[in-house]
């Protein structure tokens, strides 16, 4: 590749940049104007996505200025988030597009080096990059590799998600960890769950099924559950709130062979209010089923 080539290329790699931007920020406008909750846009449709927009369109000016670390930014942070859609089965752009923008970004990559590399060369004296540009530039490069890995964790199921998620959420790779470790069966729907691990889901945290209530903890590497099942369950009762604003709640039964639960859940966005929700609907039923069997 010769510096004419290496220059068209970075100029495709920028053009790539602006698409990709341009395609993320219509998304965004689009998720927010319609409110998406169940489509596949509907993890778009938060103002904060806008972050993401000016990343793009920062990340592909400094590709413009020749930038070797930006061009590598863009292009891992752009292949990393594709696999992360794929894996969740949430991509919003065709694999054909996909593969068109990482191909100019990648080019782009190897371009950077080839044209510095040349310009080098050609010439000695030229001034050297002054160091606060790498630490403004390097800084938030590594912020943001750091949570496009901690993202990509998550959403590829090899890490939990924070807080209380829903059973269509919940990965089925952390769904079949569960099930693995005994503490819901194969048979169970999971409705709601809240993992208190940060790299092992089953550390501790608290299931609700089609069936059953389950709080489990690990000791020793040995996972202990204790569950109450649903069409026994008579109270649910706020205990306390900690300084990490989880929330502690006890949930008892009619079985008196039974211990009540003692659930700590996370108030991340007030998500333990749909989980504690469905348990009081839960025993409202059970109410009227035995209000009716007595009648």
């Amino acid at each position: 590749m010769q510096k004419n080539d290496a220059a068209k290329a970075i100029k495709h790699g920028t053009i790539a940049g602006c698409v990709l931007g341009s395609l993320t920020l219509l998304i965004v406008v689009i998720a927010i104007a319609i409110d998406a909750q169940d489509a596949t846009i509907s993890q778009y449709n938060d103002p904060w996505s806008l972050l993401d927009v000016g990343f793009i369109f920062f990340f592909a000016f400094l590709i413009w200025r020749k930038s070797r670390i930006a061009a590598i930014i863009l292009f891992s942070y752009y292949f990393i988030s594709k696999l992360a859609s794929i894996s969740a089965g949430q991509a919003t752009v065709g694999l054909l597009p996909a593969a068109a923008i990482l191909w100019f970004l990648g080019r782009a990559v190897w371009a950077t080096f080839v044209w510095n590399k040349i310009d080098k060369t050609e010439n000695p004296d030229r001034p050297k990059a002054r160091k606060w540009i790498a630490w403004v530039v390097g800084i938030p490069a590594f912020i943001l590799a750091c949570l496009m890995i901690l993202g990509f964790a998550i959403v590829s199921g090899f890490m939990p998600e924070y807080g209380v998620v829903t059973g269509e959420e919940m990965h089925t790779r952390q769904k079949n960890v569960l099930r693995e470790n005994s503490i819901i069966q194969y048979n169970e729907t999971v409705l709601f769950s809240y993992s208190e691990g940060f790299l092992d889901v089953t550390y501790a945290g608290s299931v609700m099924t089609n069936e059953r209530i389950v709080q489990y903890w690990k000791i020793d590497d040995k996972v202990e559950t204790a569950s109450l099942d649903l069409d026994k369950i008579n109270q649910v009762q706020f205990i306390s709130q900690d300084i990490y604003d989880d929330v502690v709640y006890t949930v008892s039964s009619n079985d008196e062979s039974s211990e009540a639960l003692r659930l700590t859940l996370s108030t991340d966005l007030d998500r333990h209010l749909e989980m504690i929700g469905a348990l009081e609907d839960r025993i409202a039923e059970n109410f009227a089923r035995d209000a009716k069997s007595t009648e």
